[in-house]
């Protein structure tokens, strides 16, 4: 059966990666939660798609991730601009994110790229991994092959039971990502033909399509037998089907 990802949690209901939003895909049974991570100045991982607060730049401020303290990001209110149901959300770190408990639900990881900090970002997220009392089952990639091979390095070094999916909107990238053998392939839904699911497959490859909120294109990526649809929506993907 096709999985089926909530896209930064279930993030067209509440403040996307936000433990709001992540709590509410649980709720509704999804397969796995995906999420963005990136690194704080002080090296805190911390979960947020943009470099920036958008919130922050609405208040006529500059706040970079990577240039502001885990102190001064949990300052910012992310979720009042969503809907005053959600005031006071606050961007959530890695480690609370793991807190929260997935014993039935798996999390896709999406490592983000932060040039010369990539390897210190993949390093930090490995040390709250390894402080993990247990691991949720749980998916790490990136759009960066070379973020995918450090990550392959940690995984084999410790020994841990975690897959690699590349994320890929670019063909360029999809031979690289087969030669790293990774368990799964993320990829832009305007890429997919039947040819390049039947050659994932054939490498023995998992393919899951983002970014798809449209059931009827939900239905017609199906039915070229991917294997999971990631989306903003909760009533786009398998489920309710």
């Amino acid at each position: 059966m096709t999985k089926f990802i909530a896209h930064r949690g279930a993030s067209y209901l509440a403040p996307e990666n936000t433990l709001s939003a992540f709590k509410l895909a649980k709720k509704n049974e999804v397969d796995f939660v995906e999420f963005d991570v990136r690194l704080s100045k002080d090296g805190i991982p911390v979960v947020i798609h943009d470099p920036v607060i958008k919130e922050a730049i609405e208040a006529g401020r500059v706040a970079e991730i990577s240039k502001l303290t885990l102190e001064e990001i949990k300052q910012w209110d992310v979720g009042t601009s969503f809907g005053s149901a959600y005031a006071g959300e606050r961007i959530p770190t890695l480690r609370e994110v793991f807190d929260l408990g997935w014993q039935n639900t798996g999390l896709m990881l999406e490592i983000k790229e932060c040039g010369s900090e990539d390897l210190t970002l993949v390093s930090a997220i490995f040390d709250i991994l390894l402080d993990l009392q247990h691991l949720p089952k749980l998916i790490i990639g990136s759009f960066s092959p070379e973020i995918v091979l450090e990550s392959q390095k940690l995984i084999k070094a410790n020994q841990l039971d975690i897959s690699l999916i590349g994320i890929v909107e670019e063909m360029k990238y999809i031979e690289r990502f087969i030669e790293m053998r990774v368990g799964y392939m993320a990829v832009w839904e305007k890429l997919v033909t039947s040819q390049l699911v039947h050659d994932l497959h054939s490498s023995g490859i998992e393919v899951w399509v983002f970014t798809v909120d449209e059931i009827s294109r939900a239905q017609s990526l199906i039915a070229l037998e991917v294997d999971g649809i990631i989306s903003n929506k909760l009533d786009a993907g398998p489920p309710m089907l």
